[in-house]
């Protein structure tokens, strides 16, 4: 069954180039606004962090003086920790595993 005896209307999917222009004139003007105002700027602390953080890379992972010190008073059966120390370390150890575990 026909409806209407009209043809089928056209569809206009074209943009006039004016309007294009615009739309494409606005689009470079959007990308240089966002990289007009990219830049870093580090705190003082996070500055300070770094420093620290590459001063401790520099350190022997084991200490040879301290080695040297505990093993002439070993030698010298000069050597004496409590218990109360070592158990003071311990916790110290723990308590520190425990935090950086949280985070």
């Amino acid at each position: 069954m026909k409806i209407g005896h009209l043809p089928p209307s056209k569809v206009d999917n074209t943009t006039p180039q004016s309007e294009t222009e615009k739309i494409s004139k606005t689009k470079v003007r959007d990308k240089q606004i966002k990289t007009e105002f990219v830049s870093v700027d580090f705190s003082d602390t996070s500055r300070i962090i770094k420093k620290a953080i590459e001063k401790f890379k520099e350190l022997p992972e084991i200490r040879k003086d301290k080695v040297d010190a505990i093993k002439a008073k070993l030698k010298n059966n000069s050597y004496s920790v409590t218990p109360e120390q070592i158990a003071e370390k311990m916790l110290e150890e723990i308590m520190e595993e425990i935090h950086y575990s949280r985070k």
